[in-house]
């Protein structure tokens, strides 16, 4: 037999003996009599002190197979005050003589009970109803939108004359903003004189590539031809030219010595002929100055030719040697040059009139670009609905006011960033931050509730239809809540704010401790505990399973009954639990 079915057999008969004595005096008054009141007082208190042994044992029993803790088990109380045995015959007449009344027996000590705990320390387990609840903050975000966005290819300077109010009810085609055109118009006539520079040069560009790719060869055919020329002219003057040079011009200097020697002879021959006739008449005298002249002319002459073979020698024959030189060398370098760079004067050619058709190309484009940009000095709506200032995202509203700054008339609005955003009332969708601690109790398909300001006390249906898979700015999520509004909420209104409410966990019966009485096992966090008073009064530490938890409530799935005590704080119980 179990030591729990000991216990309870055990709290049967103490039950049983407590009834029976009172009955059996009851009904025998004689027993009083002959047995005296004192026998019968100490027959009392001897099977009362039984039975509390009896029920402090069952109940250490009990205690040691639900507690972790392991406890002594209590001391058996002396024979001194064990209950006295049964009176024999004798004794019973003996007891018949008044007598004075013997002491009583003193009672067994049971277990000590853990210390003294405060009421207000102790939480009764009992079933509640537990739920978690999950509320977030949204905004209404219109199903059907478009963003109004300035997105020139060209053109850049966009200068407001007017633009549409806050707020403003439009319809598709009516104009939202409208431009300047003035600065444009001038820049358009820039743009189509550039082109048509563009096309001249181009022009000018092939008719050079042209020139070049068939002049370059010729020059290069004339520059090998001189080189050439002067390759056989150098050659020729260092093997022909110049020795005779030389020579001729000492044969000058010779010849003219030669005709000195002549006229002196010849005056030698006139002098010694008219000598002999031993007269000069003026005729012979005419004739001999004549011949002594020529004498001095011939001399003349011969200085002159020594004069002039000596600056051939020393000037003119060296410094035409010298030109002949350069001009060869020359020759040579150029010809080198023009064979190197005649090639890459056509290639330069060639990209010139690439790059001139590509400029071409581009100017052309962007004329076209800006003639296109024409279409954004009036900007119309491409839909029904309200006129918003600024971007819409997830119901928030970016910068409406900076917005509203730049709409001014005579203010340059940004390009490439949403100026307005046209939207319908209806239908609305609303659109909310989920923390990453609340994102996994929330799913596709969830059931709620949405409180606006709009509508006091009302309570919109509202159901999840998408979560964002990953974070929308940093540990938060994006939900997106499908809401059921009332036709005749016309204050509903995109961007308007509310209140959701979803319960993604309900019971409406189940075990709930606070949080603050769950603790966990140093080695391993996922082992929970609580402190639990047993049916002595003392506090042991029992393991349990946990469920969710609602802010400081936490659900108990197994061990715990309803109606256990345990400490409400955790860390409290070693104070408690006997050593």
């Amino acid at each position: 037999m179990g030591s729990k079915s000991i216990y309870r057999t055990s709290r049967q008969l103490r039950f049983l003996l407590l009834g029976l004595a009172p009955l059996v005096i009851g009904l025998f008054p004689w027993t009083e009599s002959c047995l005296g009141a004192a026998a019968v007082t100490v027959l009392e208190q001897d099977m009362s002190l039984w039975v509390a042994q009896q029920d402090s044992a069952g109940a250490g029993n009990q205690a040691q197979e639900s507690s972790s803790v392991q406890e002594q088990p209590a001391q058996q109380a002396p024979k001194s005050e064990q209950p006295a045995a049964a009176p024999t015959t004798g004794q019973n007449q003996a007891a018949a003589t008044p007598q004075p009344p013997s002491p009583p027996a003193q009672e067994a000590k049971p277990p000590a009970p853990s210390p003294q705990i405060p009421a207000g320390e102790l939480y009764e387990v009992k079933p509640e109803l537990f739920k978690i609840e999950v509320t977030l903050s949204g905004k209404f975000h219109p199903e059907q939108a478009a963003e109004i966005i300035l997105q020139p290819k060209n053109w850049s300077t966009f200068r407001v004359k007017r633009a549409v109010e806050h707020g403003s009810t439009v319809k598709k085609g009516d104009v939202l903003i409208e431009f300047e055109r003035e600065r444009y118009e001038e820049a358009l006539v820039d743009q189509r004189r550039r082109v048509e520079s563009a096309i001249i040069a181009l022009k000018k560009a092939e008719e050079e590539l042209r020139f070049a790719q068939n002049v370059n060869p010729l020059d290069l055919q004339l520059a090998r031809r001189n080189k050439q020329i002067i390759d056989e002219d150098w050659d020729y003057y260092q093997k022909v030219d110049r020795p005779f040079a030389e020579k001729y011009a000492k044969f000058l200097a010779e010849v003219s010595k030669w005709y000195l020697e002549y006229e002196q002879e010849e005056l030698r021959q006139l002098e010694k002929m008219y000598q002999a006739d031993e007269l000069t008449d003026e005729t012979e005298e005419i004739i001999l100055r004549r011949q002594r002249n020529s004498v001095r002319m011939a001399e003349m002459d011969v200085e002159l030719a020594e004069k002039r073979l000596g600056e051939t020698m020393k000037f003119t024959i060296p410094r035409r040697t010298e030109s002949q030189e350069l001009a060869h060398k020359r020759a040579e370098h150029t010809l080198r040059y023009l064979e190197a760079t005649l090639p890459l004067s056509v290639r330069d050619a060639e990209l010139s009139f690439e790059q001139a058709k590509i400029t071409l190309e581009r100017e052309q484009k962007r004329l076209k670009e800006l003639e296109a940009d024409r279409e954004l000095l009036e900007i119309r709506s491409p839909m029904d609905g309200v006129v918003y200032y600024g971007r819409i995202q997830r119901g928030s509203w970016s910068a409406p006011s900076t917005t509203s700054e730049r709409l001014q008339p005579g203010t340059t609005a940004d390009t490439n960033k949403v100026l307005l955003t046209i939207v319908q009332p209806r239908p609305l969708c609303v659109w909310a931050e989920v923390p990453e601690n609340r994102v996994a109790r929330l799913r596709v398909g969830l059931a709620g509730t949405a409180q606006t300001p709009v509508l006091p006390g009302a309570y919109l249906p509202a159901k999840v239809v998408e979560l964002s898979p990953i974070p929308v700015r940093e540990g938060n999520f994006a939900a997106r809540i499908e809401v059921q509004i009332p036709e005749e909420a016309s204050g509903v209104v995109p961007g308007g704010s509310c209140e959701l409410r979803f319960v993604p966990y309900f019971k409406q019966r189940t075990l709930v401790v606070p949080a603050s009485a769950v603790g966990s096992d140093e080695l391993d966090p996922a082992k929970k505990f609580v402190y639990r008073l047993d049916t002595g009064g003392r506090v042991v530490r029992q393991p349990v399973t946990v469920g969710e938890r609602s802010g400081d409530r936490v659900e108990i799935l197994d061990g715990l009954v309803a109606g256990d005590r345990i400490l409400r704080n955790y860390s409290a119980g070693e104070r408690y639990v006997e050593k």
